[in-house]
């Protein structure tokens, strides 16, 4: 695997659904998980544009501010002063359906875009219809099988999104830098996909020039079709990229993890690289649980300068991310340690995955607090790093 790696998997955006860990819902008669929140009706202005909705209030605070979440699944930071007026609502916030959301995005994207839908997602392009086809089925086999996994192997039902999952796919790099830059600023430019947690959308473009290379009477979801996109040189890249993105998104919006509470990012990335594990031999263009071969390979390559310290600087905070030095190894580690857990502590990391859950919105961050929910789970941190070292090395 080439080193565009470290650009794919520095695709979180944290900017900051708050869901209910282990409670389901689907289309099949099971019951929607309803929220407790409060909603109000709300006007405000920001930027000097003026907006009127019913939002549901994730948190309150005694200067005034909100932190509101709204139809479209964005949350939306307010200042008192931006807050023209508010009061209780008679009627809760209702998500927006697939057709409004559509229509939503379409005035927002322009004439230019188009839509494809699919049972969970909703994937506005203005690429080409085949990659949006296949872009968005890969989405809802991952989205299967992300489910599947965490039921088999842990028991644990997710919720059901409360919001359509939206994936906004730009047929070029140059138009999406146009979006993207204003969406989260210049460090866009290294990206190549992120999932934004304020407006819950992941952000992409054509990674593949599929156009010409597939005949044009197949269907997109042939075998035909998918093997074809998969035999390109490129295609690694395109798979890891889509499901790295997709983990997040699924993440914060099936219950796993709450948007803006304070989640260590060694554990958003860890299981984003745990679920986005490339296998171009399996028809899906993943398959879940592989040792993620590059992650593998680096972090081992890495023993003889990981100090002894290593594994609490990566729990304790989110340091070594922000340091050109120390990124690629806090990548690769955050890798290795999340497939540790997920393989051989399955137990103590779903109850720690559900404490995580819980965590309050814009909550204060707190170094202590991070080691001693991890010890609380994991007991003594110096024998689980002696039992995490022994066993990467008889990974093969």
């Amino acid at each position: 695997m080439k080193n565009y790696y470290w650009i794919t998997v520095c695709s979180l955006v944290l900017q900051c659904s708050v869901g209910a860990f282990g409670q389901t819902a689907n289309s099949k008669g099971q019951e929607a998980k309803i929220s407790s929140a409060p909603s109000v009706q709300v006007t405000y202005k920001t930027s000097g544009k003026q907006e009127s909705t019913v939002a549901e209030v994730v948190r309150e605070f005694s200067d005034g501010s909100m932190l509101l979440l709204v139809p479209d699944g964005r949350l939306l930071s307010l200042h008192s002063e931006e807050i023209l007026s508010k009061a209780p609502s008679e009627s809760p916030m209702q998500p927006l359906t697939e057709d409004e959301m559509i229509e939503k995005l379409q005035s927002e994207l322009g004439e230019d875009f188009r839509f494809y839908k699919t049972k969970h997602f909703v994937v506005a392009f203005n690429t080409s219809q085949i990659y949006a086809e296949w872009v968005g089925q890969l989405f809802e086999r991952f989205y299967k099988a992300f489910n599947a996994d965490w039921v088999k192997r842990r028991s644990i039902k997710l919720d059901e999104p409360r919001f359509p999952l939206v994936a906004i796919v730009f047929s070029n790099k140059p138009s999406y830098l146009e979006y993207a830059v204003r969406d989260i600023g210049e460090s866009a430019s290294s990206l190549i996909g992120y999932y934004n947690m304020n407006s819950n959308k992941m952000i992409m473009y054509d990674l593949t020039g599929v156009d010409g290379m597939v005949p044009s009477n197949e269907k997109v979801s042939s075998q035909a079709v998918i093997n074809s996109i998969l035999s390109q040189p490129q295609a690694e890249r395109t798979v890891a990229t889509i499901v790295h993105e997709a983990v997040h998104q699924l993440a914060y919006n099936s219950g796993l993890q709450t948007r803006l509470a304070d989640n260590p990012l060694w554990l958003s990335e860890g299981l984003a690289m745990y679920f986005e594990a490339p296998d171009l031999s399996s028809p899906q263009g993943w398959k879940i649980g592989n040792v993620n071969r590059y992650n593998f390979q680096l972090f081992v390559s890495k023993f003889s300068q990981r100090t002894p310290d290593s594994l609490q600087r990566l729990i304790r905070d989110d340091e070594r991310f922000k340091d050109a030095a120390s990124v690629a190894a806090a990548y690769s580690e955050s890798w290795a340690l999340t497939y540790f857990l997920m393989k051989s502590r399955r137990k103590p990391f779903t109850e720690y995955l559900k404490e995580i859950s819980e965590l309050e919105p814009l909550g204060e961050p707190d170094d202590r607090k991070r080691v001693e929910m991890f010890e609380k789970h994991f007991g003594d941190l110096q024998k689980l790093d002696r039992d995490f070292m022994n066993y990467v090395r008889q990974l093969k």
